[in-house]
């Protein structure tokens, strides 16, 4: 059964996103400093434990990870709104740009399935700088083609 939640098959990923909806619900609940100090040690608490290649902490990690990047989402949500669509694509291309930069020169360290992580300051940025380039851009295509309503 440990395998199912933690193994390479799709469970993992359906547990993982059940936990961090769960986390996600009352953590927006909270004072609004207290949810994004929350967010803050989401992002780096998994690389500050470093339990590697424990079945266990793969689950514990990826829901905190989850979690904050539902955040980020949510925060971002509300932030794009009120930008307009070229402005969003600056921001997303100038994002990805970074993102592709720090890939190359960088290296990225991180293994979501392994459990492995290193060099968390190259680590850390690369994520971000991806979520938020992709998530800008994705939004931009949701307001020239409500192509997401109807794929959910």
């Amino acid at each position: 059964m440990l395998y199912l939640i933690t193994g390479n098959g799709t469970v993992w990923f359906l547990m993982t996103l059940f936990l961090a909806e769960l986390l996600f619900y009352w953590g927006i609940r909270l004072n609004q400093y207290l949810f994004v100090l929350t967010l803050i040690v989401a992002n780096f608490l998994p690389f500050i434990l470093k339990v590697d290649h424990n079945p266990v902490f793969l689950v514990v990690n990826r829901v905190i990870l989850a979690y904050s990047f539902l955040g980020i989402g949510f925060f971002l949500c509300g932030f794009i709104k009120h930008l307009q669509w070229q402005t969003m694509v600056f921001w997303g291309c100038i994002s990805l740009l970074s993102w592709l930069l720090l890939n190359l020169f960088l290296g990225y360290t991180y293994g979501m399935f392994e459990g492995y992580y290193a060099l968390y300051p190259n680590t850390m940025p690369i994520i971000l700088f991806g979520t938020i380039g992709f998530i800008l851009l994705f939004s931009i295509i949701e307001r020239k083609i409500n192509i997401f309503a109807y794929i959910g």
